[in-house]
């Protein structure tokens, strides 16, 4: 033992008579090379929180605080507990390092070194060195260096911001919000104590995982001579919860923002955002199992085209950096909306028939026999019927009367430029055939979303937004919208999808299960999402409507994503009048909409609608309602609706015009006497009820 004394004081004199005449071989510590070297913007949600926390191998810059920031308390434990002659010593407290060397030779251990806290800022910038014996003297000289440079209050500083916690945080700022969820300044001292204490080994003494801290803390708090400590500490910590995670978006905004800007405010809601992450990782947890891994989900506001939501999900993939949102994929049957939206504005209507037949298509050198997802052929058939149920021998005959060459133009007229020519995809262009990302997938859908107004889509806060006008009409947006939210002319092939509102929605899967898709909107809010595996393996029966589309209706469904939204309008061109579908020699009466002063001569029966039983639900003259005080406001409401064979209903609220126009009202309640009432824009019959609200 006296040996090993005696090699130790040797060296120590070394080091000291070395500090005389500094060594030049040793780099000197710079402080301010941390914080220039790792300057980067700073980006926050619409509502001015900060997102871009990434804490992998980064210091802690966006919630640095400065020493008069720090709470006395907390200054004095971490003192108390990490180098009581911090303010005597000038760099390293030899007296600690003899102390300790005793006690690693009596435990044969090596866990107590004697480190000041200069002696720790030294080792976290130079943490990439390896822990030799000759690394561990350079560092003394090092700490030395530090001392004459700075002082003690920059190091101190610097020591309470960089220090490393668990999960790779740093700093007590970060630390806070890591254990307790709150910030700094909110702690309790026992609290800040609990951070303290795990300063040593915040692995071992991690407070989430159990109470082995409290002795610690007890004994740190005996120190201080604190007699007063609530024992609870533990109670009050918080879950690890996942962060906002906004990583892709920012690697994509990297590479058009100016590097001189600090600060840059997203058009992303921050509470949306984490809400769009938990729905997509729940989805694809639920079914790793047949092989989906992956997904993307962008929510955006179609009016002006500000995107609210961008979740890239790669899983196991994140090292290779892949976008799920940018990367191109089959669109699948999403791409059909878009081949009638151009049928229509070639002048055609919903009601006109086409016959859903066995079907064989020369393509690719060969004869492929084309069939429906469900295997079922339905024979005549209106458009509506066949756009509605996404049926395959429909869509593949209507591209031929459009033209394939002219179809692609009009993709590329509305921001979907292919990679490949016209021809080498043929008539597989309407089923999907070619690769597009979810990025411009969404923002194509923004066209028919926003009745013929083409969206950019948009990440920057009050920037101006471009408005694209692109080759869907007015007319012919307000149909295929209509069309897709239709719940009845779904049915064949979707069965039953109810939504709370007037909600449309398209899905896709491609060849083999390898890409689960669906777009999402109601008149304010669009949702897109793709779902499958970034190797692009098959998934086991995994479809747009079992995966990709229960992602996007939990989102449209949400209280923030339907309080605004109202019952899709349609173009006064447009006119819903009963016309005779002829089936089998048999006339059936059906609504559509037909365009004012058209097939004035054709064999087609227009009359008024006939409204067999115009209802206002709930069937009474007078409702009474209570409001009830353990609820939320925001979720306080009743539903309204009328039992009508046609879809074009006004709604008034004391005689003031509601600006909904579908057969559903959801009305939020308040104290007080309504009169609630539904009109026929049709008929102009009327129906009402009076509605008291206690």
């Amino acid at each position: 033992m006296n040996k090993f004394i005696t090699i130790f004081i040797a060296s120590a004199l070394v080091i000291i008579v070395g500090t005389k005449w500094r060594l030049s071989f040793v780099e000197e510590i710079d402080l301010e090379s941390v914080y220039q070297s790792n300057k980067k913007i700073s980006y926050l949600d619409r509502n001015g929180v900060l997102l871009n926390r990434n804490f992998i191998n980064n210091w802690n810059l966006d919630q640095y605080m400065s020493l008069s920031e720090f709470s006395p308390f907390l200054i004095e434990a971490v003192i108390s507990a990490e180098d009581k002659k911090f303010y005597n010593h000038k760099g390293v407290d030899w007296a600690a390092k003899v102390r300790a060397m005793i006690v690693n030779l009596k435990n044969f251990s090596f866990k107590q070194g004697g480190s000041t806290i200069s002696e720790q800022v030294v080792r976290i910038i130079d943490k990439n060195k390896q822990k030799t014996v000759l690394n561990r003297w350079l560092q003394i000289w090092q700490a030395y260096a530090l001392e004459n440079n700075y002082t003690k209050s920059e190091i101190l500083e610097f020591y309470l911001n960089q220090v490393p916690f668990a999960q790779n945080r740093r700093g007590f700022s970060n630390a806070a919000n890591l254990y307790f969820d709150r910030s700094l300044e909110t702690l309790s001292r026992e609290e800040m104590l609990a951070l303290v204490v795990m300063l040593r080994a915040p692995s071992a003494f991690d407070i989430r995982k159990s109470n082995m801290i409290e002795s610690r803390i007890k004994k740190l708090a005996e120190e201080l001579k604190l007699n007063d400590l609530n024992e609870e500490v533990v109670k009050g910590v918080s879950d690890s919860r996942e962060l906002i995670s906004v990583k892709y978006l920012i690697n994509h905004l990297n590479q058009s923002i100016s590097t001189e800007r600090k600060v840059v405010k997203t058009t992303i809601d921050g509470y949306l955002q984490k809400r769009t992450q938990e729905v997509l990782q729940r989805e694809i947890k639920k079914n790793k199992k047949s092989g989906l891994l992956h997904g993307g989900v962008l929510v955006v506001n179609h009016s002006n085209g500000e995107v609210l939501s961008y979740v890239s999900n790669n899983n196991n993939m994140n090292e290779i950096g892949i976008n799920t949102i940018t990367t191109p994929r089959q669109p699948a049957s999403t791409m059909k909306p878009f081949l009638y939206a151009k049928y229509f504005s070639d002048g055609h209507l919903p009601f006109e028939t086409i016959i859903d037949e066995p079907y064989e298509l020369a393509f690719a050198g060969g004869v492929h026999e084309l069939k429906n997802y469900s295997r079922n052929f339905y024979g005549q058939l209106t458009l509506r019927e066949a756009l509605a149920n996404s049926l395959n021998i429909p869509a593949v005959k209507i591209i031929q009367k459009v033209g394939e060459q002219k179809f692609y133009h009009f993709l590329e007229s509305i921001g979907l430029t292919l990679g490949n020519r016209s021809d080498e995809y043929g008539a597989g262009l309407a089923l999907g055939s070619a690769e597009v990302s979810l990025a411009k997938m969404t923002e194509a859908y923004t066209c028919i979303a926003n009745r013929g107004q083409c969206r950019q889509l948009k990440y920057i806060l009050n920037e101006r937004s471009k408005s694209l006008n692109r080759g869907i009409s007015r007319e012919s947006a307000d149909l295929v919208r209509d069309i897709l939210s239709d719940e009845y002319a779904r049915q064949k092939e979707f069965g039953k999808h109810y939504f709370s509102h007037q909600v449309a929605f398209k899905t896709g899967t491609s060849t083999d299960f390898r890409d689960s898709w669906a777009f999402v909107f109601n008149s304010k809010y669009l949702i897109g999402v793709w779902m499958g595996n970034l190797t692009s393996e098959p998934m086991d029966n995994i479809t747009g409507a079992s995966a990709a589309l229960k992602v996007a209706k939990t989102l449209i469904e949400s209280e923030r994503l339907k309080k605004d939204a109202f019952s899709f309008s349609m173009s006064r061109k447009l006119s819903l009048m009963e016309y005779c579908f002829k089936k089998n020699g048999k006339c059936q009466k059906r609504e559509d909409y037909f365009y004012e002063n058209k097939f004035k001569n054709s064999k087609i029966v227009k009359t008024k609608p006939v409204i067999k039983d115009f209802k206002l639900m709930p069937n009474q003259s007078i409702l009474h309602l209570a409001i009830d005080p353990r609820i939320p406001k925001k979720f306080q409401q009743y539903r309204f609706e009328v039992k009508s064979e046609t879809k074009a209903i006004r709604w008034f609220v004391n005689n003031k015009k509601v600006e909904n126009k579908g057969k559903t009202l959801i009305w939020d309640l308040k104290p007080g006497q309504f009169n609630i009432s539904a009109q026929s824009m049709m008929t102009g019959e009327k129906k009402h009820i009076e509605v008291y609200v206690h």
